[in-house]
C-alpha cells in the first residue's frame, strides 16, 4: 500500500511538473514585461494566503496580509506604465531587497541554530509579507535579463533535485534533525556538486577569465547556501504550527509556498548580485 502511494503521489508531481514548468518558461521567455509582472502578482497572493495559514492569523489580519500585498504590487506595476521613467521608484524598492537579504542572513542563520520558539503572531505575518514583497520585486526586475533568471531558476531546481535524490540514496547524517530529518549533509554535498556541474555546463561555452569563474562559482554557492535556508525556514515555521504542507493547491507537491521556498532569499539575492546593489 505504502508503494501504491509513493508511485501515485510521484505520478501527480510528473503532472504537475508538466504543466508548470512550460508554462514559467513562457512567461519568462515571452516579451510582455507585464504580462510576467501580473503573474508574479498572482503567485505572491496565494503565497501570502499560504503564509498566513501557517501562522495562524486572524480573519482581519489575513485580510490585511493577503491584501495589500497584492495590492501594493499591482498599484506599484500600474505607476511604472502611466508614468514610465518618470517614476523613479526602483532606486528604492532595490534598497528595501538588498536591505531584506541582509536581514534575512543575520535573522534566519539564528532563528535556525537557536531553534527559535515562533508563536503565531503580527510580527511573523509581517515578516512573511517583506520577505514576498522582496521575492516579487526581484523577480519583477529580472526579467529584463530573462535568460539570467531562467539560469538562477535552473540552479536552485538543480540544488534541490540533486539535493533530494543524493539524500536519498546516501544521507546518513541529518543536516537539521529537529526541523527537518530529511534534509542531510550528503544531500547538500550532492546540491554543491550538482551546482557545480551545472555552472560549469553553462560558462564551459564562454570565455571566462579564472577570477571572472571564481566569482560566478561563488555567488553560486551563495545563491545554494540561502536556497537551504529559506527551505528550512519554512520547514521550521510548519513544524511549529504543526502544518505538513504550505497548502494543496499544487497536487503532489503541496502549496505553492512549499515549492518556492528557496526561492523567496536566493532570487532576491541574485538581483542585488546582478544589480550591484551596497556597492
Amino acid at each position: 500500500m505504502l508503494f501504491k502511494e509513493l508511485v501515485a503521489m510521484l505520478i501527480k508531481r510528473i503532472y504537475t511538473a508538466l504543466l508548470a514548468i512550460p508554462t514559467l518558461l513562457i512567461l519568462i521567455i515571452q516579451p510582455n514585461k507585464l504580462v510576467w509582472e501580473l503573474a508574479t502578482i498572482i503567485i505572491i497572493a496565494v503565497c501570502a494566503f499560504e503564509w498566513c495559514q501557517i501562522c495562524h492569523l486572524n480573519k482581519r489580519q489575513k485580510f490585511f496580509l493577503i491584501g495589500s500585498l497584492p495590492l501594493l504590487a499591482l498599484i506599484i506595476t500600474m505607476l511604472k506604465y502611466i508614468h514610465g521613467s518618470q517614476f523613479n521608484i526602483e532606486i528604492w524598492l532595490g534598497n528595501w531587497v538588498l536591505i531584506t537579504v541582509m536581514a534575512s542572513i543575520c535573522i534566519i542563520p539564528m532563528c535556525l541554530f537557536f531553534r527559535w520558539k515562533f508563536s503565531p503572531n503580527w510580527g511573523l505575518g509581517m515578516f512573511g509579507w517583506i520577505l514576498l514583497f522582496s521575492f516579487w520585486w526581484a523577480s519583477v526586475s529580472l526579467k529584463i535579463y530573462p535568460f539570467f533568471l531562467l539560469a538562477i531558476l535552473g540552479l536552485i531546481f538543480v540544488s534541490d533535485t540533486a539535493a533530494y535524490f543524493i539524500g536519498k540514496k546516501y544521507g546518513k547524517t541529518a543536516l537539521a534533525p529537529k526541523i527537518s530529518p530529511k534534509k542531510t549533509w550528503e544531500g547538500v554535498l550532492g546540491a554543491i556538486l550538482g551546482v557545480g556541474l551545472y555552472i560549469y555546463l553553462i560558462t564551459n561555452s564562454f570565455n571566462f577569465g579564472f577570477l571572472e569563474l571564481v566569482q560566478i562559482y561563488s555567488y553560486g554557492g551563495l545563491i545554494v547556501l540561502l536556497g537551504i535556508l529559506g527551505d528550512l525556514f519554512l520547514s521550521l515555521l510548519k513544524r511549529q504550527t504543526g502544518k505538513k504542507d504550505s497548502g494543496s493547491i499544487l497536487p503532489g507537491h503541496g502549496g505553492i509556498l512549499d515549492r518556492v521556498d528557496s526561492l523567496v532569499l536566493s532570487v532576491p539575492l541574485a538581483f542585488v548580485l546582478v544589480a550591484g546593489l551596497g556597492t
